[in-house]
């Protein structure tokens, strides 16, 4: 199975009467794929993700910028999101894109819910890359103490 593929985030902010406002809307307006301003004191910064590193890490810094605002709402694909994971999804896809050119990342007990809104997600990759915990039912590891037995 392949990654998802190119996905739409659109990131929806103000009003608000923050001073970082106005530094918000030109970031939108110089880094986005589309913006515009929908209504009075209201932006719509749209990024188009795919392999490219670059827009999820304006896509990052925009969500930084306005994230904590209550009139700011987020989207992946027209399906509104919690900001927190899409933000944490941001920050690690362009980090292994920067890395690796793709998602490497191992999931030991299943994708993670920042996982499931990124375009990089690839389910054959999370199923290959499970790899069950070392760590055994009773408080004992799955390997030998290179030491020994405690002596009694």
């Amino acid at each position: 199975m392949a990654p998802r593929g190119q996905l739409e985030l659109v990131i929806s902010f103000g009003p608000t009467p923050s001073p970082l406002f106005g530094r918000a809307a030109a970031y939108a307006a110089r880094h986005a794929t589309t913006s515009a301003e929908v209504a009075p004191g209201t932006w719509r910064a749209g990024f188009s993700l795919g392999t490219d590193p670059d827009p999820y890490g304006r896509a990052w810094r925009l969500i930084q910028l306005v994230g904590a605002w209550r009139g700011t709402e987020v989207e992946v694909e027209g399906s509104p999101e919690p900001v927190a994971p899409v933000s944490a999804m941001a920050f690690c896809a362009r980090g292994w894109l920067r890395r690796e050119g793709a998602c490497r990342a191992s999931f030991p007990s299943g994708p993670w819910p920042k996982c499931e809104c990124c375009p990089l997600y690839d389910a054959g990759w999370a199923a290959e890359s499970y790899a069950p915990s070392s760590y055994l039912f009773g408080g004992s590891f799955g390997f030998e103490d290179p030491l020994g037995p405690l002596p009694e």
